[in-house]
């Protein structure tokens, strides 16, 4: 079990965070802007009082009396010096139709973790999905989780690494492995965490901030649910009938539904956290009583038969599993912590001075934060970095674009900007480096950064690489410092074994077995 180090409890019991050491996690919606998203503008100006560092120097390390450990560089906070955006000042959004409620977020915390979401029980959104591994999927690296690439050959340069999914239920073109091995998809699943700012989710950006009913033609205006920050409802409903993912061959929202209505929640997994074991204490053991109860049909204390004719619709799932990634807000990092002026020891993570080196590269001569802004560390946009072949987003399993989604030629090879929070819990194989090929390495990723991108893309690749992907002139040194300002980024709840609260979650039993 990792410790976790003793300044985090200081620093959020004892500073500005004190907040995370309450139970009251409500927050409340900003007023929507015309896109129906937040902007970076909106952003940084929601954040902009906040916070007293900067990017130049921050003040000399000293030594801790007691442990001999050099402290972190403290940074400037004179008359000159800058703001940084304070994460945490950065509220959530919630959409008008689906509010914050404590049940609600317990309840997508326990769907979240339901095994029994997937067509044979096997799979659930967390079994790609890992907190301590960045939020995506740890699997994606290895030797059974990959694709040919556009070669359509297993085993050169251009395989691609995803997530592994579910075993194929039905063996419909006479495949060996049909139900024994999982099935993989065509690329490594984003974070989970800090999820929430996005106006569009997926890599290809088709998760939009309007929620349809996913039961409903598309086309019919009845089916939309939410109109504006709602991308993340509109996510939750695409892995759970994508038979690749999780569910069947032939599944669809009423079988699913059905089963939910009729297993015991969580069955076979432990550890559930005190807020689950409270809610079913609260509610009853069954989720059409937690469903009856979250959304308003009964209330605490009533006669558990009356809690039973709860509806379970793909909807409500989606709502509740969306509240609960809301509360997913990794913003007590080393590096947030010394925005707000709060020393962290160098060898607990905290922002020493070649960490603080890294922070002004990065913002710096490195022009990372020309695309991951702060603070979330994301534009949330998409860009076409030149780190993959066009040509195969039109292959079989390749990598599709934008372009896939706007059906516009500008947006053609176009991927969306991920959160750097966490990225150094997350393995590297399966970033977009060559094939997106097991073994990539951040200082593999940086050195592809730092010549502006791969050196053998055809002259129509060149000529659409985005203009801020340049060569950078970085030395080896300077790279380092980079990734050592990256490990500042992560947060030590989502970091610890298990996680710590809002992070932590059943463990799972069958998606955990090899090869089932």
């Amino acid at each position: 079990m990792n410790a976790t180090p003793s300044w985090f409890w200081a620093a959020v019991c004892g500073s500005a965070l004190v907040y995370a050491c309450s139970d009251d996690s409500t927050t409340s919606k900003p007023a929507p802007d015309s896109g129906g998203a937040l902007t970076d503008t909106s952003m940084e100006s929601s954040a902009a009082g906040g916070g007293g560092a900067t990017g130049e120097a921050g003040r000399d390390s000293s030594t801790d009396s007691q442990t001999g450990a050099e402290t972190g560089v403290l940074p400037d906070t004179g008359a000159d010096a800058a703001p940084i955006p304070r994460y945490a000042d950065l509220e959530v959004p919630y959409p008008t139709g689906n509010p914050h409620t404590d049940d609600k977020a317990t309840l997508g915390k326990m769907l979240f973790w339901e095994e029994a979401m997937s067509g044979n029980g096997t799979v659930a959104c967390g079994s790609c999905h890992r907190g301590n591994a960045g939020g995506s999927d740890p699997r994606a690296s290895d030797d059974r989780s990959f694709l040919p690439g556009p070669d359509d050959e297993i085993g050169t340069e251009d395989d691609i690494h995803g997530g592994r999914g579910t075993r194929r239920c039905i063996d419909t073109q006479n495949i060996a492995d049909a139900g024994v091995l999982r099935q993989v998809t065509g690329r490594k699943p984003p974070t989970y965490i800090d999820a929430m700012w996005a106006a569009n989710i997926f890599w290809d950006g088709r998760a939009t901030s309007v929620f349809k009913d996913p039961t409903m033609d598309p086309e019919d205006p009845g089916s939309i649910v939410l109109t504006e920050f709602a991308a993340l409802e509109s996510q939750a409903v695409g892995p759970p009938t994508s038979p690749v993912e999780m569910s069947c061959e032939g599944d669809d929202w009423d079988t699913i539904t059905t089963r939910l209505a009729t297993v015991i929640p969580l069955d076979g997994t432990s550890g559930s956290g005190d807020d689950i074991k409270q809610l079913i204490a609260d509610y009853g053991n069954s989720y059409p009583a937690l469903f009856a109860a979250v959304f308003g049909e009964v209330t605490p204390g009533a006669d558990a038969g009356d809690a039973g004719a709860g509806e379970i619709t793909a909807v409500r799932i989606a709502m509740a599993i969306a509240t609960h990634e809301r509360r997913l807000k990794s913003d007590q990092t080393p590096f947030d912590l010394w925005v707000d002026g709060i020393d962290v020891p160098s060898n607990e993570g905290g922002m020493d001075a070649q960490r603080v080196r890294g922070w002004e590269l990065f913002s710096g001569k490195a022009k990372c934060t020309t695309c991951h802004t702060l603070p979330t560390f994301s534009d949330n946009l998409f860009h076409y970095i030149g780190f993959h072949h066009t040509s195969w987003d039109e292959a079989p399993n390749g990598m599709s674009g934008r372009e896939v989604v706007t059906e516009l030629p500008a947006d053609r090879g176009k991927l969306k900007t991920p959160t750097l929070r966490n990225v150094t819990l997350r393995v590297a194989g399966g970033l977009l480096s060559r094939g997106a090929g097991a073994g990539v390495s951040l200082e593999e990723i940086m050195a592809v950064y730092n010549t502006g991108g791969l050196e053998d893309l055809i002259p129509a690749d060149q000529a659409i690489v985005s203009t801020d992907i340049v060569a950078l002139d970085l030395t080896d040194e300077e790279i380092t410092d980079i990734i050592k300002f990256m490990d500042a980024l992560t947060d030590p709840r989502v970091a610890a074994t298990p996680e710590l609260a809002p992070f932590d979650h059943p463990t799972l039993v069958k998606s955990e077995t090899e090869n089932q």
